[in-house]
């Protein structure tokens, strides 16, 4: 699991909020946390201030559920 997804999980959101508060497409959340897709600097930066993340922490090695 990436860092980005489980910070998400630990403040209670689901892939539509983040969505909602990024104004990104839920689409690309799921994408982004499965790395099937790296953010722009912009994107990156939007979900990380939502996650209280630095945005090269968004796509970070596996952490532990």
């Amino acid at each position: 699991m990436t860092r980005m997804k489980a910070r998400r999980l630990a403040l209670g959101l689901s892939p539509q909020d983040l969505a909602n508060r990024t104004g990104l497409w839920v689409s690309d959340i799921s994408r982004i946390e499965t790395r099937r897709l790296v953010p722009y600097a912009g994107q990156a930066q939007r979900i990380a201030g939502v996650l209280g993340l630095e945005p090269s922490e968004l796509q970070d090695e596996d952490v532990a559920r």
